[in-house]
């Protein structure tokens, strides 16, 4: 006995299908968009270059770049506050500045030590 197949697929099926083979078999590329963001290095020449004009104590935020042109992006001032903070917390473990806060989630106040 002769056994034959009988398909019926439409052109659409077969496309799919096709679709569908080809995206498992094809290499993923991922594209990151570049985002503006202050780096810990820039941060960094920024607070010890402010800390060595004043040895009083400073809000960390009012150190932080004016909101005008880019600096207006909220993820922009978010970038700058963390970029800042670790620069604080680097500057303080060097020895170069002190770190202050009162208060839980209170604001953060910093100065720069006097080297003598």
């Amino acid at each position: 006995m002769d056994r034959k197949a009988d398909w019926q697929v439409s052109w659409f099926d077969i496309v799919q299908s096709y679709g569908q083979v080809k995206a498992r078999n094809a290499p993923v590329v991922h594209m990151v968009r570049e985002r503006m963001v202050m780096t810990l290095d820039s941060a960094l020449a920024r607070l010890a270059a402010m800390l060595g004009v004043t040895l009083d104590w400073v809000e960390l935020r009012s150190v932080l770049p004016a909101s005008t042109g880019d600096w207006a992006d909220p993820r922009l001032r978010r970038s700058a506050l963390a970029s800042s903070f670790l620069a604080a917390l680097e500057l303080a473990k060097q020895g170069r500045a002190e770190i202050a806060q009162e208060d839980c989630f209170g604001p953060l106040r910093l100065r720069g030590i006097a080297r003598g």
